[in-house]
C-alpha cells in the first residue's frame, strides 16, 4: 500500500462524499452505502474493486484524521504513514474474505437501531399530529383567541409535513433503505 500525503485528503473525501465538517459516524454511513456496491463480491470488475481499496483506505484514515484532531494534516500523515497504513492491509483481506451476504449482513446490524428509531419517530409524529388537531378542534370550540389556534394549526401542519416528507427522504437517515 503506497504511502498517503496531503493531496490524498481531498481524494479521499471525494471517495466517500464527505465534507471536512463530517463526523465518522457519517464516514461510516457513506463508506457502507457505496461498499455495497462496489465490494469485490458483489461486482467482480477489477476497476470496482481498486476503487473498493481505496474506499476501505479513505475511510480508516479519514476517521484516523478525527480521532486525532489536535494534530496538524501533516503530523496526522506522519503518524499514519508509520504506525496505521499496515492496519489496514489485514481490514482490507478481511473485507474481500467475506462474501456478499457476510457482508451486507455485518452492514445492517450496526443500523438496527436506526431502524427502532424510525419507527419511534412515526409513532411520535403520529401521536403529535393526533394531539394537535385535537388541541385545534378544543380551541376552536371554547372560542379561544385565533393566534393560539393558528399557532397549534402551524405545529400540526409542520409535524405533518415533516411525518409524509421528512424520513422518506434518503438524507433525512443518512442511508439508503
Amino acid at each position: 500500500m503506497e504511502k498517503i500525503t496531503i493531496e490524498h485528503i481531498g481524494h479521499f473525501r471525494k471517495i466517500l462524499h464527505i465534507k471536512p465538517t463530517d463526523s465518522a459516524k457519517k464516514i461510516d454511513i457513506n463508506f457502507e452505502n457505496a461498499a455495497i456496491k462496489f465490494h469485490p463480491a458483489v461486482n467482480q470488475i477489477p476497476k470496482f474493486a481498486a476503487h473498493f481499496d481505496n474506499m476501505v483506505v479513505a475511510r480508516e484514515f479519514l476517521k484516523y484524521k478525527i480521532e486525532h484532531k489536535e494534530l496538524d494534516n501533516q503530523q496526522v500523515i506522519d503518524n499514519w504513514n508509520e504506525y496505521e497504513r499496515e492496519k489496514v492491509s489485514d481490514l482490507l483481506s478481511f473485507y474481500k474474505s467475506m462474501s456478499k451476504e457476510e457482508f451486507e449482513k455485518a452492514i445492517e446490524v450496526k443500523f438496527a437501531a436506526l431502524n427502532v428509531m424510525k419507527i419511534f419517530i412515526y409513532v411520535f409524529l403520529g401521536l403529535s399530529t393526533a394531539i394537535g388537531v385535537f388541541l385545534i378542534i378544543y380551541l376552536f370550540v371554547n372560542g379561544s383567541n385565533g393566534m393560539g389556534a393558528l399557532m397549534t394549526l402551524l405545529l400540526v401542519v409542520v409535524s405533518v409535513a415533516f411525518a409524509f416528507k421528512g424520513p422518506k427522504s434518503p438524507k433525512f437517515w443518512g442511508r439508503k433503505f
